[in-house]
């Protein structure tokens, strides 16, 4: 997965798929991310932080259905989120 960075936002860029950075909103101290297909722009769904489970994860729009490369794209890019989020906090309570 490759990382594009356009204007103030950033893109991230999988096999069929798009992850586009929305920042944070509402208050809120995590990202959030709008999944769309390359070949139409379609929105697959959002990727928001999950507090109850500590991690990001992703809400499909209905009727919306994956293959393989697509799960394994959104799977991948969740983690990573995930990692880096719980890092910054890791590096954020160490230099306090």
């Amino acid at each position: 997965m490759s990382v594009i960075k356009v204007g103030e936002g950033s893109f991230s860029e999988g096999k069929y798929i798009y992850f586009r950075n929305f920042g944070q909103f509402r208050n809120k101290k995590t990202n959030t991310y709008e999944v769309s297909a390359k070949q139409d722009n379609l929105v697959l769904g959002v990727i928001n932080w999950y507090a109850r489970w500590r991690k990001y994860v992703f809400e499909p729009t209905p009727n919306t259905i994956y293959e393989e490369h697509c799960l394994r794209d959104i799977a991948e890019f969740c983690e990573s989120e995930t990692k880096k989020h719980k890092e910054s906090l890791r590096f954020k309570s160490k230099s306090s």
